[in-house]
């Protein structure tokens, strides 16, 4: 076995790597056709999604899902007899979104205590607070040019999203300090309250 010292410089750069590194994951997210950045994007909108209840939201799940939970409901109502073994009814298929961003120092609130500094107008209790964070457009070149189009995106979710009437949308989409379009994330699932589209 050779020594450290006499083995050969590796045959690319570390910036090279990278940038190998991220083409392939964005190859990836945009064959799985749930990368929020693709232009074909709301094209699988319009095909494979669609917003379903679950519990007492509306979630984003495949229309392939949702037509098998309603055949199952439909065939249980039919069979329904006293004693017979019910059928089984599928799970819905809830959607995982993805988007690549730049996570800012600007509105981090992710450390352990969330910085908490006491009850104020927003978080009454300790116990309440949500861990947050905003991202930003991504600096790699890689994915740089793929944000306007994600943001293009996330508006048009949230407006395909929205109850009827209601015009002014919130929660996703942040303005940062230098007015840039920035993506609101938390701890936890982000659903949509409202009607299905």
């Amino acid at each position: 076995m050779a020594s450290l010292a006499t083995r050969e410089p590796p045959s690319i750069t570390p910036a090279e790597f990278l940038q190998n590194r991220f083409s392939v994951t964005r190859e990836n997210l945009i064959a799985e056709r749930l990368y929020i950045s693709d232009v074909a994007f709301r094209d699988t909108i319009k095909e494979k999604l669609t917003w379903a209840r679950v519990r007492h939201e509306e979630t984003l799940v495949t229309k392939a899902s949702l037509e098998a939970l309603q055949a199952a409901q439909k065939a249980a109502q039919e069979t329904d007899v006293e004693g017979s073994t019910p059928p089984h009814i599928p799970p819905l298929d809830v959607v995982n979104l993805s988007i690549v961003v730049e996570i800012t120092t600007e509105d981090f609130w992710m450390t352990s205590c969330g910085l908490w500094k006491g009850p104020n107008r927003g978080c009454n209790a300790f116990s309440d607070m949500k861990l947050t964070c905003t991202g930003a457009k991504p600096t790699h070149a890689v994915f740089s040019p793929d944000y306007p189009t994600a943001i293009g995106n996330l508006k048009y979710l949230m407006d395909i999203a929205a109850t009827e009437g209601f015009n002014n949308k919130k929660g996703l989409l942040a303005v940062g300090l230098s007015n840039e379009q920035k993506v609101n994330a938390e701890l936890g699932n982000v659903y949509h309250n409202g009607n299905n589209s």
